[in-house]
């Protein structure tokens, strides 16, 4: 616990925080960078900052498992496959 809050509540806080502000922001900034830069391919990675939710992506792939979904589909789909 932090100051009466939960590491649970604090996740879930954090993936708020990066789903409806972070990356809705960083859409708007990319879009004016690309205009601005004349770069239509310019882009923004943000993949490592949703690390702090692998818990919820590992129950995601077990569920699609357990359901009977192919391995590397239920992986690729729960964000948890990494394709570089």
């Amino acid at each position: 616990m932090v100051g009466g809050t939960t590491a649970n509540e604090l996740r879930e806080a954090y993936r708020q925080f990066l789903h409806g502000t972070i990356q809705p922001t960083a859409k708007l900034v990319l879009d004016e960078l690309r205009f601005k830069l004349d770069s239509p391919d310019l882009g923004m990675d943000f993949s490592d900052l949703g690390a702090a939710d692998i818990s919820s992506r590992a129950r995601s792939f077990g569920s699609m498992v357990t359901a009977g979904m192919d391995i590397e589909r239920a992986a690729a789909l729960s964000g948890l496959l990494v394709t570089e």
